[in-house]
This record gives structure tokens, C-alpha cells and sequence, in this order.
């Protein structure tokens, strides 16, 4: 009886407690974690295992981090073109572009030539206010020479300080801008200009805050008078070095 009892304990006992790892599982998972840490000991220094797979996880790595990087150029690229195409733009044109052209009157006994006054719009072409801090212009006769040999970066004299003026998409101004230094234009320097010897240029730029950030436009116009040409109306024309026509 002793004898059952024992047996019927045991096998309580067995069937309570964990099932032990058989030895020879023991001692095959210390012989493989000794293969392993000895591998790793063999492969130390060397980023790269003899089957391979060492390369397999750099070339991994690299992929990844170029896929990061071009995602993340996206994003930038992505948030810059948003941020310009709501941004306010400043513009300055003539104020009548389509066939306008400075008033040329030949000199009459007696009554004083007319002024010679450019009129120009600055308006706000874009889809935020714009805050518009300076402006500066200019109206020359120049003859061929010196239209040819103009200073890289342009004198606009004293630039004329406003109270952040606010203009919002749409919104425009007009800029009234008389020749310099004289207003008036004789019969030579008329008859100079109808033979392209020399040019009236007008010249000038704008300063204004968009999106928080300070921004300019430069412009810069010649009328130049087309010889022996009916088909073509006078007008004045975008011209001037790369530092008299630009925007930021």
C-alpha cells in the first residue's frame, strides 16, 4: 500500500512541476551559444559575415537612409512651393503697358515742352498682404554708350521710406516718376530717341515683407524708338543687366 502511495505522489509531483530541458537540449543550445559568441568573435572587425548576410544588412542601412533622405527633400521641396504660392508678389509695370509711350512733342515758339513723366503700378500679384516699406525709382535719357556701359548694381539715389504700407492681393498703387535731371526734352534729344542714338530708361525697385520675411523687386524699362518701322508701336521694354531685373 506504502508502495502505490509513493508512485501517486510522484507522479503528482511530476505532473505539477515544469517539464525539465533534456540534457542533451542543454547541451546542444551551450554548444550553439558558444558557436555563436565564437562566430562573433571571428567576424569582430569585420563588418561582413563569410555567407553574406553582413553585406545584405549595410546595403539595408543604406537604402533606408536614402529613402529617408529623398522623402524628407520631398517634404521640404514640397512645403517651400506651398509657402511660395501663397506668398505675397510685388510688380511694377507700366502703368499703361499696351502701346504707351512718353510724351514726344516737338518744341513750339514760345510754349515750354511738356513734362516728361513716367507713370508707373506697383501691385500685389500675390495671395498674402503685402507690407511695403521702400520704394525707390529713376527716369534717365541715356545715350547708346552709357545705356551699354551701366554699373552692375544699380544707384536708385535716396530710397523713399513708407509706414509698411499694406496692400492685399490685388491692390495696386500708382508712381508718378519725372525725367532726370530735367523734366523737359528739347528737339534734339526728341529727334536722338525717334533714331534709337539714345534711350529714356526707367529703373526701379521695391521693398516689402511677405509671410514674414523681406522680399524686393527690381524692374528695369527702355523706350527705344524703332527706326523705319510702322508695324511695331512703341513701347518701353524689360531690359537692363541682371541686377535691374530680378526678385526675391
Amino acid at each position: 500500500m506504502l508502495k502505490y502511495l509513493v508512485i501517486v505522489t510522484l507522479i503528482w509531483a511530476v505532473t505539477q512541476t515544469p517539464s525539465p530541458v533534456p540534457e542533451k537540449a542543454l547541451d546542444s543550445a551551450s554548444q550553439t551559444a558558444g558557436s555563436v559568441q565564437n562566430q562573433g568573435k571571428s567576424d569582430k572587425g569585420n563588418p561582413t559575415s563569410s555567407d553574406g548576410s553582413g553585406w545584405g544588412l549595410v546595403i539595408v542601412g543604406v537604402l533606408q537612409t536614402l529613402l529617408f533622405t529623398v522623402t524628407w527633400i520631398a517634404i521640404r521641396q514640397q512645403a517651400t512651393t506651398q509657402k511660395t504660392a501663397e506668398r505675397a508678389w510685388m510688380i511694377i509695370t507700366p502703368d499703361k503697358p499696351e502701346g504707351w509711350e512718353p510724351i514726344l512733342p516737338p518744341e513750339q515758339p514760345g510754349v515750354p515742352a511738356s513734362l516728361n513723366v513716367f507713370r508707373a503700378a506697383m501691385k500685389n500679384v500675390g495671395r498674402t498682404p503685402a507690407h511695403v516699406t521702400k520704394i525707390a525709382a529713376r527716369y534717365i535719357n541715356l545715350d547708346k554708350s552709357e545705356f551699354e556701359n551701366l554699373q552692375e548694381e544699380p544707384d536708385y539715389g535716396r530710397k523713399e521710406s513708407l509706414e509698411s504700407l499694406l496692400l492685399v492681393p490685388g491692390d495696386s498703387f500708382p508712381k508718378a516718376v519725372p525725367l532726370w535731371p530735367k523734366s523737359r526734352l528739347t528737339t534734339e534729344e526728341i529727334e536722338s530717341i525717334r533714331t534709337a542714338k539714345s534711350f529714356l530708361y526707367f529703373y526701379a525697385c521695391i521693398e516689402y515683407r511677405a509671410l514674414g520675411k523681406k522680399r524686393e523687386t527690381r524692374v528695369g524699362f527702355i523706350y527705344p524708338f524703332p527706326p523705319g518701322t510702322s508695324y511695331e508701336t512703341p513701347r518701353f521694354r524689360r531690359s537692363g543687366p541682371p541686377a535691374y531685373n530680378r526678385a526675391t
